[in-house]
């Protein structure tokens, strides 16, 4: 169970938290979401005129 879980998360789960949180909804808020982690801010731009040379 523990090796299913990691091929379709892609995190380690340990055998020891499939027994301490036996439900999916237990079990869930315990596994790291790699699409926030992966989040990264976005950084401001500078905004340029085109034909004036100034920014």
């Amino acid at each position: 169970m523990a090796t299913r879980l990691t091929t379709q998360t892609g995190t380690t789960i340990p055998v020891r938290l499939l027994f301490e949180h036996p439900t999916i909804a237990e079990l869930a808020q315990h596994i790291p979401d790699p699409i926030s982690e992966a989040r990264t801010s976005i950084p401001r731009l500078s905004r340029k005129l085109r034909g004036t040379g100034e920014s």
